[in-house]
């Protein structure tokens, strides 16, 4: 099915509620033509509401967990030193990874949910429902840092060290577990594989300050978010850290990239407008720097081909593409997957909430569980891969990864006093079984 992504053609109608309803776009493709939720939802921003977000009844997003879902399952074959199933991953093929895509979707989400909580409950119930999703990742980032340097003084005490750890922090914690414990805890120092969860600390308790200000004056605030990633280098070196100097992701650099998650998430239909006016000449501007980085980043697998290409000239002013900083070559990469990504997503019909496709977008809709406990299983399978030795090992272990974190999002699906029953139906056996 062929659906046209045509603003210009498409029209608006109140309905008996006096609210706007969006017609068909006029395609001649009768009623098989429709764009996908999350494409609909993004091109109604600015319509409904005075958060400047359209309310959704209330629903969630499918194609937005999807591919929150589908960012952290590369996130985690990413973290599997020498898996061949990392070969097909998005690093692989740009210059920008899944970290891209989970900063910017986070910036959306944050935006709708804080919307939609004022909208319903005041702004004071939706800054306190940021505040409390900061506090949550911050503790888990604590509970999972723990948890990291005891998995890794035990491989290592057994001689079975890690690659997806890394890193020089299991002698840094051997040599002083309390002062290393401490440093985890002022988020002066950050464990491999969690290092990135200090950064989505800040940047969701900042998020009501961003959203509001979003709506209110978007330009001066892409402005000074540019302006800041211009100097962020600098400012991050002025972080206090232990062993290096501020955080391994920049929070100035890459708050960039969630701001720009927000401006989307307030002012997606005024941008996607003005983008589809001149969606041909934006598709071979996206698709020629798609094309450039894919090669750029194959080469990079193939010695021979990265000693003559790209010319040396060319390198100096290419590399190095700084991931920690947010090379402005990461940035604009992301983007033109991202609209690549878009036209490619409004001509398919994907069922999000049944088949294969759900099983991702579960993942995806328990992000935060599913990372922190998928960092244990990168590490887990990192062993694996290591010490077996079979016929398609390394598409088993995938599998197994996969299953893993399935079965994480859907007992983080549950309700609360669902998973509580359970608990205890497990208690009760194992006193039978003693």
């Amino acid at each position: 099915m062929i659906v046209r992504l045509n603003l210009s053609r498409a029209r608006t109608r109140p309905d008996a509620a006096g609210s706007e309803t969006h017609e068909k776009p006029l395609s001649g493709r009768g009623d098989r033509a429709r764009l996908p939720g999350f494409v609909t939802y993004v091109l109604q921003f600015g319509n409904v509401g005075q958060s400047g977000v359209v309310m959704v009844t209330g629903k969630r997003i499918y194609e937005i967990d999807f591919f929150r879902g589908l960012a952290l399952f590369m996130i985690v074959i990413d973290h599997i030193p020498g898996s061949s199933l990392g070969l097909f991953t998005l690093r692989n093929f740009a210059f920008c990874d899944a970290t891209e895509m989970f900063v910017f979707i986070s910036g959306l989400a944050a935006t709708i949910a804080f919307s939609r909580t004022q909208e319903r409950k005041g702004a004071a119930e939706a800054r306190q429902r940021m505040y409390r999703r900061s506090l949550k990742i911050y503790l888990s980032y604590v509970a999972m840092s723990l948890g990291l340097v005891i998995l890794g003084l035990i491989l290592t005490f057994y001689g079975h060290p890690s690659n997806a750890l890394g890193g020089t922090f299991v002698a840094d914690a051997t040599a002083d577990f309390a002062g290393y414990t401490l440093a985890i805890l002022v988020m002066a120092t950050q464990p491999p594989l969690a290092d990135i969860l200090p950064l989505y600390v800040i940047l969701i308790a900042s998020a009501p300050f961003i959203v509001n200000a979003m709506k209110k004056s978007p330009v001066p605030v892409l402005a000074i978010s540019a302006a800041i990633w211009w100097v962020a280098h600098d400012l991050n070196t002025m972080i206090p850290h232990q062993g290096m100097h501020g955080f391994l992701f920049n929070p100035f650099a890459w708050q960039l990239m969630f701001v720009c998650g927000v401006l989307f998430g307030v002012h997606g239909s005024a941008i996607l407008t003005v983008l589809d006016k001149h969606a041909g000449k934006v598709t071979w501007a996206a698709g020629i720097y798609a094309a450039i980085a894919a090669v750029l980043a194959l080469s990079w697998k193939m010695p021979e081909v990265s000693a003559i290409f790209p010319p040396k000239k060319w390198a100096e002013m290419i590399y190095p593409i700084s991931k920690d900083d947010l090379s402005i070559l990461r940035f604009l990469s992301f983007f033109s997957v991202a609209w690549l990504t878009r036209l490619t997503v409004a001509r398919m019909t994907v069922d999000w909430q049944h088949g294969a496709a759900s099983a991702v977008t579960m993942i995806g809709r328990n992000g935060l569980p599913v990372f922190c406990l998928g960092a244990f299983i990168s590490t887990g399978a990192d062993i694996m891969t290591r010490n077996l030795d079979f016929p398609g090992q390394d598409l088993i272990v995938a599998a197994i990864a996969f299953a893993l974190l399935l079965a994480i999002a859907w007992v983080s699906d549950q309700p609360l006093s669902s998973r509580k029953t359970f608990a205890r139906l497990q208690l009760r056996f194992a006193s039978r079984e003693g």
